[in-house]
């Protein structure tokens, strides 16, 4: 995507990557393993504004809890909101309308990319990102991808204990 092209920020939905169980029939409880931003394009379909060849099943969390029979109150229900639920990675949406993360109506693929990299969490983008800013701010650039070497090394395992791979842009 161009930098300077704008985006609805009603548009952009903010994701956290999880694990889905098809055998659980649910999201593995936990912290998110990253974070990215994604894009709605039609209907319900959401794509990757950085990786749109990524095909990850979109979640969102429903207003109500899951409660047993006793009334206990155990987590919140998750619906499926775009692709096909098959275990492995699944992005699950933290920030529904983003226009109050960001203050405005719209904003640029090159203020989005500024974002992700300024931000203390990991974007799951962010290497990707850096790598093509590389010659504007090479000391700041190495720094996020040496960081983000790590927590890269982190997600890959945390899949591949479970037996899935996560995609990787080559």
């Amino acid at each position: 995507m161009n930098k300077n092209q704008k985006i609805k920020t009603e548009d952009i939905k903010l994701v956290g990557l999880r694990y889905y169980s098809d055998k659980d029939n649910g999201i593995e409880l936990g912290r998110e393993l990253g974070y990215t931003f994604l894009i709605k394009v039609k209907g319900d379909m959401y794509i990757n504004i950085f990786n749109p060849l990524e095909d990850y099943p979109v979640f969102k969390r429903t207003p109500y809890a899951n409660v047993t029979f006793d009334g206990e109150t155990y987590g919140s229900k998750m619906f499926l909101v775009s692709g096909e639920a098959n275990t492995g990675p699944c992005y699950l949406t933290m920030m529904e309308n983003t226009e109050s993360l960001f203050n405005k109506p719209e904003i640029t693929v090159g203020e989005l990319e500024d974002y992700i990299l300024n931000s203390s969490e990991y974007f799951l983008d962010r290497q990707d990102i850096a790598a093509s800013r590389l010659r504007n701010n090479p000391v700041k650039m190495i720094k996020i991808i040496s960081k983000d070497e790590k927590c890269r090394a982190d997600v890959e395992a945390y899949f591949s204990e479970r037996g899935q791979k996560l995609y990787c842009k080559k």
